[in-house]
Formats: C-alpha cells, structure tokens, sequence
C-alpha cells in the first residue's frame, strides 16, 4: 500500500473528486455491483468549489492516487428540487427532529465515497476526524442520507456513530435519513471538566 495522505481539498483536486464520484454514481454502477456501495447525488464543479470554500472537503490520496472524498455542505448548496432539501423537508417537517429546528445550526453530511480498494481501512474516519475539527463551532448536528438499498455505506457510516432516525423516499427510491450531534467547544470543555471533578471526588473519597 502506497503512502496515505488525508487533507483538506484543494482546486486541483476538484476534477479527480467529480471523476470519482461519476464513476460511484449508481447509474453508473452495475446493479451487481451496486451492494458494494454507491452514491445517490452528483455534484457540479462549481459545487464542489463552494463547498470546499464555505465549509469543507476532505480528501485522501494513496500516492497519486485520490481514493477517497467527505464532503460537508449545507442545503444552500443544493438545487432545491435536490435529494438534499427533500431529507431537510423530512428532517423539519415530517419527523419535527428538534436539531434541525435552527436552519443555522446544522450541516449535511455528504456526498462520501471511497474507491474500492479504500473500502474498510479506515480511510473515511481519517477523513470525518479532519473535518470534525472545526464543525462543532459552527453547528449542532450533521444530516445525511443512504439508500435503503445501500447496506454496506449505512454499516461504514455506523462506525461513525451515524444512525438512521427515519424513512423518507424521493421518486421511487427510499433512503434512510441519519443525524448525528456534533460535539461544541463547550460540551466538551464540559464534559472535561465533569470527568475531571467525577476523578477529583473519586480520590479524596
């Protein structure tokens, strides 16, 4: 295994992400092959660039080679007849998720993808670590979305603490709709500061 490097993107990455996505895209993918996983949405250059500039890419390289992209977005980046803003009517309206109840305080996960031969090493956890750095001073939860008929993305992402919270469909096509808290600069120093109190009576008890 060539050398791995995990990072943010940048503009010359943009047409290796596009290229990489095209080829995962499930139209794209043989239904065969389809178990293995595959994405539901596509994005255009010019999306890519702004999310890349407004909140983040990451991407992963073995060598020369882009084997992985995370993007984190926001529904503004989105058409809005996109599978996205059908999650984000679904998320607020239909299931009344309070987290999503502040249009400023959340992102959405996603588009992902790994080439196949990054599949379960790892790779995509490498990637959400670069991009959850700074997330949680900026909002309170993350949305995404998987096709019911995608079983290995929803264990990938499972490892990432993302659980489906509910069913919605666009077409004739269902997906899960997942949510995951993102942790603040202040529940964390809390949190902190709660362990170390919890440490601190533990002893002197």
């Amino acid at each position: 295994m060539e050398q791995l490097t995990v990072r943010l993107a940048k503009r010359e990455d943009y047409l290796r992400i596009l290229d990489l996505e095209s080829r995962n895209y499930i139209d794209n993918v043989p239904e065969a092959e389809r178990r293995d996983g595959f994405l539901s949405a596509r994005m255009t250059e010019e999306q890519v660039d702004r999310i890349a500039q407004e909140v983040g890419i990451a991407v992963a390289y073995e060598g020369e080679e882009l084997v992985g992209f995370f993007c984190v977005s926001r529904p503004e980046h989105w058409p809005s007849d996109s599978i996205v803003h059908r999650l984000v009517h679904y998320l607020t309206a239909d299931l009344r998720d309070a987290r999503m109840a502040d249009p400023e305080g959340f992102c959405i996960f996603g588009p992902m993808c790994l080439s196949p031969t990054a599949r379960g090493t790892g790779i995509l956890g490498k990637m959400y670590e670069i991009l959850n750095a700074n997330l949680g001073e900026h909002y309170a939860a993350g949305a995404g979305f998987i096709s019911t008929k995608n079983p290995r993305s929803l264990a990938a992402v499972a490892k990432l603490d993302w659980q489906p919270v509910g069913r919605f469909s666009r077409g004739d096509r269902e997906y899960y709709a997942l949510v995951r808290d993102i942790d603040r600069p202040d529940r964390a120093l809390r949190a902190n500061v709660a362990s170390a109190t919890s440490a601190i009576a533990a002893h002197v008890a």
